[in-house]
């Protein structure tokens, strides 16, 4: 046998398998930066994610704490507010017939130019002239505030958290058809994710006593109202004394 010939038949026989293992840990690599790739890109998505749920949030908080300050300055005579008299109150309309109705002065500022005397005007005034805080992200926010045909929707430019506008909430201001529920929609944006929550607020008259009369009130032993007592009864001199 020719043992020069052997040699030179075996010489590089473990350049083959030497490619197969580069080839094989070259995919291994490859699948783990895929991954690591995809669960860095997973997990910015949940930071972001969370924080536009708190944005949102937020915003939900700020918009039911306006609404309910604005419904606060109306008094209306009428002891039970049907969906009649709610849109009427909503869009201003109301007229003797549905009783008296007077609207408060707001205790923290002044409307300059009015847009109308409902809740939803008073709301779209405080937002545009008062609340200078909102921006305008889009070219459509541009035409914000806007205010349904029917006046029973008002739409609100977007408002900021910080400086950078990177975080920010969109508010909805909605009178449900034929109901006494105001719907306020919160929209919060960051980083290119967006999360809307919603909640429901009835509008009801409610009187803030917790006995309310116009006479005597006759109190058992150790009862104690838990709130204030609406009564003239003990006002004037001499009703209280033992005689």
């Amino acid at each position: 046998m020719d043992c020069n010939a052997l040699s030179k038949f075996r010489h590089g026989w473990a350049t083959v398998p030497a490619l197969l293992m580069l080839a094989v840990i070259a995919s291994i690599t490859a699948a783990m930066a895929s991954v690591s790739w995809t669960n860095v890109r997973s997990a910015q998505a949940q930071i972001a994610l969370a924080r536009a749920q708190s944005v949102a949030e937020s915003g939900l908080l700020f918009g039911s704490r306006r609404l309910q300050e604005e419904v606060n300055r109306f008094i209306v005579d009428r002891g039970l507010i049907d969906a009649d008299l709610a849109e009427k109150l909503w869009r201003g309309t109301w007229t003797s017939s549905d009783g008296q109705v007077l609207v408060l002065p707001a205790n923290e500022y002044v409307v300059g130019s009015p847009s109308g005397t409902g809740i939803v005007h008073n709301l779209q005034d405080v937002f545009n002239q008062i609340d200078t805080h909102w921006i305008e992200v889009t070219p459509e926010d541009a035409l914000l505030p806007i205010l349904s045909e029917n006046e029973h929707t008002l739409e609100l430019k977007p408002i900021t958290l910080d400086n950078s506008g990177a975080l920010i909430f969109r508010l909805t201001y909605q009178l449900l058809d034929g109901d006494t529920r105001i719907l306020v929609s919160s929209t919060g944006e960051a980083d290119g994710i967006s999360r809307t929550i919603s909640m429901e607020f009835d509008l009801e008259k409610r009187v803030d006593f917790a006995i309310y009369a116009m006479s005597k009130i006759m109190l058992g032993r150790n009862v104690k109202p838990a709130g204030p007592t609406g009564t003239r009864y003990g006002t004037a001199a001499n009703e209280l004394n033992e005689e």
